[in-house]
């Protein structure tokens, strides 16, 4: 996997927790999630032990143990991914989960923000040589550059830094899409998005602003209890996301002002050109007056009508009749031709033709 501002975003449906530790669940999310179109599909690999100290409370261990999944469980979910064409992805805890993982041939690792001032762990998942994408939620710039650094340094071919607010849901004005630029300008490495805010807006927002990747939570129903399900998606939106960012990409194009081929029979009819406003004899002097400027476009330009004030007519013209070049004297030292930008206007517009 190869994540660049060149190629399509790479869409990561975050079922993390969502699943509530039912494999039914988690098999039909995979399912919904290659549905839907996103590129990979994306757990999370912890055992309570290696994430909480025992100091915490008992409460606390059973809410992490009733979400773990196991050996046997992550082998069933790559291999499901495998045969619905969707990536499987998961963030490791710990380096046992780091090893699972890396047994399963995951093609890219995600460091969770919470993990983002671990640099030890970041090293031991830079090692493995593969793509990288950390999320930067509750981090400072220090913070961002020290895991860059960590990461590249110890073996990482490519990391993605995403721009993340931990907090769920995140309220709007605490999303900060514009962090995301300066992480970009500043540590000058691929940027992406990890939302944990209402709706898809954001993620558009992040696509349209240069995110290479956008990873979305998604739940299969939203009415039910979990510490991630206020700022997840349904499986409807999910879908909606992922055709949103598609669209997107395409109406990105490139910099570069220029008609699209779509307008090229459209300016003809859309923009105008020039016409006399009265009957006006031979030997007359072209005044501003003595034009209007109507559709259709298949003439003189107005930019090109207005070289010939001052010209002398050369025969009558009605009024209404449309402008052309040939109805004037030539100037001196014309030798006959056409001046260069009314010859440019025909070949352009169709005039005279």
């Amino acid at each position: 996997m190869v994540i660049d501002n060149h190629r399509p975003v790479y869409i990561i449906a975050e079922a993390g927790i969502n699943h509530g530790g039912d494999m039914r669940v988690a098999a039909e999310m995979v399912r919904i999630a290659a549905a839907a179109g996103a590129n990979a599909v994306k757990f999370q690999s912890f055992t309570a032990s290696g994430l909480a100290h025992d100091s915490l409370a008992a409460d606390q261990h059973a809410f992490f143990s009733k979400y773990e999944l196991g050996r046997r469980e992550h082998a069933e979910l790559n291999e499901l991914c495998r045969s619905e064409g969707i990536d499987f992805l998961s963030t490791p805890f710990d380096t046992d989960m780091l090893a699972l993982l890396e047994e399963l041939h995951v093609p890219a690792y995600k460091v969770a923000s919470c993990d983002l001032t671990s640099l030890p762990f970041i090293a031991a998942i830079a090692s493995r040589r593969k793509p990288m994408y950390i999320s930067t939620g509750m981090g400072s710039m220090d913070e961002v550059w020290r895991a860059y650094e960590t990461a590249i340094e110890h073996g990482c071919p490519q990391v993605v830094m995403l721009q993340c607010t931990t907090q769920y849901p995140t309220p709007y004005p605490q999303v900060n899409l514009r962090s995301m630029l300066a992480i970009s300008d500043e540590v000058g490495c691929d940027v992406g998005f990890s939302d944990h805010s209402i709706g898809n807006w954001c993620c558009f927002a992040a696509v349209g602003m240069g995110a290479s990747v956008i990873e979305k939570h998604f739940c299969l129903d939203k009415s039910v209890a979990g510490p991630d399900i206020p700022g997840s998606c349904s499986p409807e939106e999910l879908t909606d996301l992922v055709q949103g960012i598609r669209a997107i990409e395409q109406a990105m194009g490139r910099r570069v002002k220029q008609m699209q081929e779509s307008e090229e029979q459209i300016a003809g009819i859309a923009r105008r050109s020039a016409f006399y406003a009265c009957d006006l004899g031979a030997g007359h002097v072209l005044c501003e007056q003595d034009l209007k400027f109507l559709r259709p476009g298949t003439g003189l330009a107005p930019q090109a009508a207005m070289q010939l004030l001052g010209r002398e007519l050369r025969m009558s013209v009605r009024s209404g009749a449309q402008v052309k070049s040939a109805d004037f004297h030539l100037l001196e030292g014309e030798a006959g031709s056409e001046p260069a930008e009314h010859a440019l206007q025909r070949d352009v517009l169709g005039a005279d033709a």
